[in-house]
C-alpha cells in the first residue's frame, strides 16, 4: 500500500515542516494519510539521495527502505 501526501509552500514554511517531520520521524510519531511510519531499528536500512535537474524543474528526494523480515546470515 502507499501513503503519500503532498504539499506546496515557501521555503520558510518547508524548512518548518522538514524540521518537524524528522523529529516526528525518530519518535515514531510520523503520520502519512493516518498510518504511522515506523523504521525499524532491528535490521539495516537502505537510504538515497538523488538530485534530478532537466529543463522543466528540479528535484530532491530521499529514499529509506529495509526488508520486512530479519534474514539471518547463514
Amino acid at each position: 500500500m502507499r501513503y503519500q501526501e503532498n504539499f506546496n509552500n515557501p521555503m520558510d514554511e518547508f524548512r518548518r515542516y522538514f524540521n518537524t517531520m524528522i523529529q516526528q520521524l525518530f519518535t515514531n510519531t510520523l503520520t502519512v494519510e493516518g498510518e504511522t511510519v515506523n523504521i525499524p531499528t532491528d535490521r539495516e536500512l537502505d537510504y538515497k539521495l538523488k538530485y534530478d535537474v532537466d529543463e522543466e524543474g528540479r528535484s530532491f528526494t530521499f529514499k529509506v527502505s529495509w526488508d520486512n523480515e530479519v534474514h539471518e546470515d547463514d
